[in-house]
């Protein structure tokens, strides 16, 4: 899926380790986009150390992107 917007909030980086112990880094961002006559506000993770580096150096706030992404959930 994609939809495209502007980032209104980067919020700060997360990282820790995993319990395998395996270092972790991850970063929420919001989308605002326009949809018609609504407005939808989206939260989006960015998974992974190389992703987060990316994504900060190449995007700020104010920024129209598209953003592709796949939706799942768990069970629990």
């Amino acid at each position: 899926m994609e939809v495209t917007g502007t980032i209104q909030k980067i919020l700060d980086v997360e990282q820790g380790t995993s319990k395998a112990g395996k270092e972790w880094k991850k970063l929420n961002f919001v989308l605002e986009s326009k949809d018609g006559e609504y407005t939808n506000t989206i939260c989006f993770d960015v998974f992974g150390e190389d992703k987060v580096d990316n994504f900060v150096k190449f995007n700020n706030v104010g920024d129209n992107v598209t953003v592709s992404f796949n939706v799942s959930s768990r069970e629990y």
